[in-house]
Order: structure tokens, then sequence, then C-alpha cells
């Protein structure tokens, strides 16, 4: 219930899951691993994670909520406000 960290998105991919695991050079263990996820799925999505950014100060959910009226957190990622990323960055330097 934290803002942890932010990246950059590198490539992005959209195929079957057998195509995918070739594209991004899969293990063995890694498509034994997250096989059950896909199973059954005819189209998967991956994103490149680059630029990997944990920062030092997480700003919580509650002072998002404080701060930013109405903030709901996405699912799996989010396009930041400008008002939430200048926050980040005075608390941790950089995003």
């Amino acid at each position: 219930m934290k803002i942890i960290g932010s990246f950059r998105v590198g490539k992005y991919f959209h195929s079957d899951f057998d195509a995918l695991m070739i594209d991004i050079g899969a293990t063995e263990s890694y498509k034994k691993r997250i096989g059950n996820y896909f199973k059954d799925k005819q189209s998967c999505h991956a994103i490149e994670i680059t630029s990997l950014n944990l920062y030092k100060e997480p700003i919580s959910l509650g002072e998002l909520r404080t701060k930013f009226p109405g903030f709901v957190p996405g699912q799996s990622y989010r396009y930041l406000d400008p008002k939430i990323k200048n926050l980040i960055i005075d608390l941790n330097g950089k995003i």
C-alpha cells in the first residue's frame, strides 16, 4: 500500500505463450514457474522493465489520499499525475 519505486518501459511483447517465451529468452524453469498463469490463454502481454528505481522514502497510500483526495492505485501499474511525480522527486531526489 505504498509507491516504492518506478521504472521505464523498454520493449512491449504481445503473442501466444510459446512465442513470448522465445522472444524473451525464457529458461525452462521460468516457463514452468509462470506457465500456469498463462494456461489456456490465446494472447499474452509482457513489458520489459528498464531503469528500475527503488525509493528511499516510499509514499504510503494514506499520504497519497491525504494530499490527493480521490487517489486510487492502479491494479498493476499506473501513470502518475505530475503532482505525485513532483512529491516523489521532493522525497527521493529522482524518479
